[in-house]
């Protein structure tokens, strides 16, 4: 009866949410071509003068910003055929598999903006939701926490993701479902399930296939983090929580596949379909799709833009150092154990990127920022580690000096 009971609270929620983006999509497709022709034209001038790739400040690779993508949302964001709210709101033209939830906010804001105004905006509330996140996690880690979130964030080129239409949306509900958890799963933690569900639905109104596990990965890390469980039951919870994702992001995904077909009177389903096959093993004979390609893309586009060596002996010292407190400290040895699974929880971007080989290595320009959970998933093990091994050090020279 419990499972049942569970069951129905997910399609309720489902449901729910399906009917609210299609009220969402409709509600905003009701304002008029002409309220947003102006900004729309603007913008699009400006795009095209900008080029599809642009390099910004840093004329790094990995500081490309996505502006091709941008060119789409803002075909979505101005009809060219008018064949009525319903059929505007699901055809996305080419992209009719996507939900382009981003046309929620985009069509109301472009009534009164263009894009420079618009990235000023989406700037705003992308390294305000960041600040709030550091002090969230700060309030409720302490610095152990908050120190390798902050820099995590600075190595995936924020002023890039702050700026982009395409970028910026897995990020900002990668965030606001991460500050709902800190927040909220102390005093709610049976609801998490729930939430994870939602999140990954979300994700996919909103995101084109960037980076969507990101959304999943940030809030398992502080799942894992506040879940006082055994170890073996901790393993239950996130592989029940990565369940609950896919269920959240595919479902959600498959109803606008169907909801498509059914508006259009073609075959979403079969796009979708073929796109998926695609993006997952699909050849082309201007890129060189293979797994060293694309790992070593990714991976490099990560790293400070620093001499290679460098970064391998920076990157050796932290290992060199984590392993000698480590041996030298049972405190740090335990902690460690209590957080197993946050090491397991860093290899998921290659997990994601082992099976989406042709979407990671010819966008592994912002692809590569799904390693933001590997580097807070490890960067607070270090953390941790260290202030085991201090606070364990700390005790035995408080013991030394009372003998």
């Amino acid at each position: 009866m419990a499972i049942i009971k569970q069951l129905k609270k997910y399609a309720a929620l489902y449901i729910g949410v399906i009917v609210i983006y299609m009220a969402a999509l409709l509600l905003v497709y009701a304002i008029p071509n002409r309220a947003v022709a102006e900004n729309v034209k603007i913008s699009q001038e400006y795009l095209e003068l900008e080029g599809d790739n642009p390099l910004y400040i840093f004329f790094s690779p990995a500081s490309r910003t996505d502006n091709y993508s941008d060119k789409i949302i803002y075909e979505e964001v101005l009809k060219e055929d008018d064949h009525g709210i319903l059929y505007n709101a699901m055809d996305n033209q080419d992209y009719a598999r996507y939900w382009h939830g981003h046309s929620v906010y985009m069509r109301p804001l472009s009534v009164f903006f263009n894009i420079l105004q618009i990235r000023y905006v989406l700037m705003a509330v992308f390294y305000g939701l960041v600040l709030l996140t550091l002090y969230n996690s700060y309030r409720r880690f302490g610095l152990r926490v908050a120190i390798p979130l902050a820099v995590g964030f600075l190595m995936i080129y924020p002023n890039t993701v702050s700026t982009c239409l395409q970028l910026a949306a897995i990020f900002l509900v990668t965030m606001i479902f991460s500050n709902i958890i800190i927040r909220t799963y102390d005093a709610k933690p049976e609801r998490i399930g729930r939430i994870i569900f939602l999140c990954g639905s979300v994700a996919n109104f909103f995101d084109l296939l960037t980076i969507p596990l990101l959304s999943f990965g940030i809030p398992l890390i502080f799942v894992l983090l506040m879940n006082k469980d055994a170890i073996k039951d901790q393993f239950l919870l996130m592989v029940r929580l990565g369940i609950a994702w896919v269920l959240g992001y595919g479902g959600t995904w498959a109803a606008k596949w169907v909801i498509g077909t059914v508006v259009l009177h073609r075959s979403v389903i079969a796009d979708a379909l073929n796109t998926v096959a695609y993006r997952i093993d699909g050849k082309e004979d201007w890129f060189d799709i293979n797994y060293p390609n694309m790992y070593r893309s990714n991976i490099t586009n990560i790293l400070p833009p620093l001499p290679m060596a460098l970064n391998i002996a920076i990157l050796a010292a932290l290992v060199v150092v984590a392993v000698v407190l480590l041996v030298r400290s049972s405190a740090a040895r335990a902690r460690m154990k209590e957080l197993c699974l946050l090491p397991v929880a860093a290899l998921a971007p290659y997990a994601w990127y082992t099976v989406v080989l042709n979407h990671s290595c010819i966008h592994a320009f912002f692809t590569y920022r799904l390693q933001l959970i590997t580097l807070v998933a490890l960067g607070v093990c270090f953390a941790e580690i260290i202030c085991a091994y201090r606070k364990e050090t700390a005790h035995e020279s408080i013991d030394v000096a009372n003998h």
